[in-house]
């Protein structure tokens, strides 16, 4: 999935932004500010330096009547500074610890705002580019390049998977593999012995810290973080064989990404888990697949993998959903067809309008449901959402019955207090941003909206924000 951004109706309209997708191709020692004026989009120069909003810090004026029109006024018809500035000044604070997280790694770079980058040390060793030729490090093209033919899941349309060299494209020694037998090397023993954080999960794989497989593992590692924060995952290995469904909601980048998933197979021992991909990523791969079936995209399940015997036996397999771009299964209303656990990745959820059946199904049902958010401030714009539940259950399910109880948890949705914070798995960050709004990672946030068990109706719990602390990386 791409990294999801703030809703363009609150901060900015992209259409203002056509020199900023060059502007934020970062070196180590960035030539230039990456700052832009969040009121009149003016980029910052050696001549010409922005200041920050005194308040959040996250945002930065050309002067004081920049700050002043953009704080009373807005800016076509998008908010105000003054109703998001709280929300920025509380997610700035999270800033040293998400700067530790990236410190772990000794191929990120701090510039000179606090930010970090690997993208010149990414394009020195070939990972940097779009198409086919950059294996699973493939990325959507920046918008001034038109010429590029790219949809996530791309390499889905070819007719067989790409060998682990050739998705990786990293020496032997830094590759994650899951074909042990092959590379006659010794698999990771279950269960999962490793503390939530990259430098004790390298460990328990066998991994140099040089590796930048994190780059892209942070998309399994995020999922298996929240399905363990849904305690979908005992922490001993079960003795009996398990079998767990999740659904993976608004998917799009994951599609580049599909083995990387087998990697759930070693995290979760003795299980047979389906994970069934759904969003508009999916729906667009598979219209351009409808045509060809022997193309990977065309098969029952687009990948499996079965993990050795020492990791626990799992196995994984993940088919591609043709319910239609928009997460809305009409068999969520029987109850043996409901999976275990519902996921999404750097969701955007206040950007989309794809979430509220997802909602009515996983707060009716009581079925768990995560997500993780690229920024926190899309977390405080989602609660407008969740405040409009009931709403929503009287118009979008108005012909679906539910008894007493399930209607109980629809309605407790608007007065819920919900548990976020910071994901110890993101994608190393914070990264650079032009406009601001708050520290910003791939799977950066991870927020529980329903943790399911008989604990859900119970009485509102006190509010948790807290992610991992500076203290747990030093």
């Amino acid at each position: 999935m791409a990294p999801a951004a703030l809703d363009s109706s609150v901060f900015f309209d992209p259409s203002d932004l056509n020199d900023i997708d060059a502007i934020l191709h970062y070196d180590d020692v960035p030539k230039h500010s990456t700052h832009v004026c969040l009121n009149c989009r003016r980029v910052e120069t050696p001549d010409h330096k922005l200041v920050p909003c005194a308040q959040c810090k996250s945002v930065f004026y050309c002067d004081v009547v920049c700050s002043n029109e953009n704080w009373l006024k807005g800016r076509r018809g998008s908010l105000r500074h003054r109703d998001v500035c709280r929300f920025l000044r509380r997610s700035h604070k999270k800033r040293p610890a998400m700067q530790a997280i990236a410190r772990q790694f000794p191929w990120m770079r701090q510039t000179y705002d606090g930010s970090y980058t690997c993208d010149r040390y990414r394009d020195s060793r070939g990972l940097f580019g779009c198409g086919t030729n950059y294996g699973w490090w493939t990325t959507p093209p920046c918008s001034c390049d038109d010429d590029v033919d790219y949809i996530s899941g791309m390499q889905l349309l070819e007719d067989e998977p790409r060998e682990e060299r050739q998705g990786w494209l990293l020496p032997d020694d830094e590759i994650p593999w899951l074909d042990f037998e092959s590379m006659d090397i010794a698999p990771p023993t279950a269960p999962p012995n490793f503390e939530h954080n990259w430098t004790s999960y390298y460990e328990w794989r066998g991994l140099p810290l040089r590796s930048p497989a994190a780059l892209l593992l942070h998309w399994p590692l995020s999922t298996y973080r929240l399905l363990c924060q849904l305690n979908c995952i005992p922490s001993d290995i079960p003795m009996q064989r398990r079998r767990l469904t999740v659904h993976l909601l608004g998917v799009t980048r994951e599609l580049d990404l599909l083995p990387l998933f087998g990697e759930l197979a070693l995290l979760i021992p003795n299980t047979d888990i389906e994970l069934v991909m759904f969003g508009s990523g999916v729906f667009r791969v598979l219209m351009e697949a409808e045509n060809d079936e022997d193309c990977i995209a065309s098969q029952p399940y687009a990948y499996t993998y079965t993990a050795p015997d020492a990791s626990g036996g799992s196995t994984i397999k993940i088919s591609l959903s043709d319910a239609g771009p928009i997460w809305g299964d009409q068999e969520i209303h029987i109850p043996s067809k409901r999976p275990d656990a519902m996921i999404a990745l750097d969701a955007n959820f206040d950007g989309c309008g794809q979430w509220q059946l997802a909602l009515l199904a996983s707060r009716a049902y009581n079925i768990p449901f995560a997500v993780t958010e690229s920024q926190e401030v899309n977390i405080d714009f989602s609660m407008s959402a969740l405040r409009e539940l009931p709403a929503a259950r009287k118009t979008m399910w108005a012909w679906v019955d539910l008894n007493e109880e399930e209607e109980k948890r629809i309605r407790k949705t608007a007065t819920k207090t919900y548990t976020w914070g910071l994901n110890p798995f993101m994608c190393p960050g914070p990264k650079p941003q032009a406009l601001g709004g708050g520290p910003m990672a791939s799977n950066g946030f991870e927020f529980i909206i329903t943790t399911g068990g008989a604990d859900e109706d119970a009485d509102p719990v006190k509010l948790k924000k807290r992610g991992p602390l500076l203290d747990d990386y030093m």
